[in-house]
């Protein structure tokens, strides 16, 4: 156990306090000690100092990034814009041609169906109405 004392003792020949160098000072193992925490402190105080550093390089490296990708974007706008409306007329063309191949398979089914109802009915009978269900 250390015992220090902090008010110290009056000398009488020099007229001053004067602190007794046996109970207050430290021993080796002590120093040692606070020597390795100081150690200890300094290297995390570099690491910190490091990985700030770093974290500081990379942010500014993304925010570079951020900026050329967002000029890239503002070049491409009105391609994005032309590209978008080849696409809807492409959409439509599709399906136009989707319409016209329906109407080429069904325009020959109400033909045939004619051609085989007049082949059934007698001569001189008149339709007035015909739906197809």
């Amino acid at each position: 156990m250390i015992r220090v004392n902090l008010l110290g003792t009056k000398n009488l020949a020099t007229g001053g306090l004067m602190i007794d160098p046996g109970i207050s000072g430290m021993e080796s193992s002590d120093k040692k000690g606070v020597f390795l925490a100081v150690a200890i402190l300094g290297i995390a105080v570099v690491a910190i100092a490091f990985q700030w550093l770093a974290a500081t390089k990379t942010l500014g490296d993304l925010e570079e990034q951020i900026s050329q990708l967002n000029s890239e974007k503002a070049r491409l706008g009105p391609i994005i814009v032309e590209v978008e409306e080849y696409q809807a007329k492409l959409a439509e063309l599709e399906e136009k041609e989707r319409l016209i191949e329906r109407l080429r398979t069904e325009r020959e089914g109400p033909v045939r169906m004619l051609d085989a109802l007049s082949t059934e009915l007698p001569d001189f009978v008149w339709l007035e109405e015909l739906s197809q269900q």
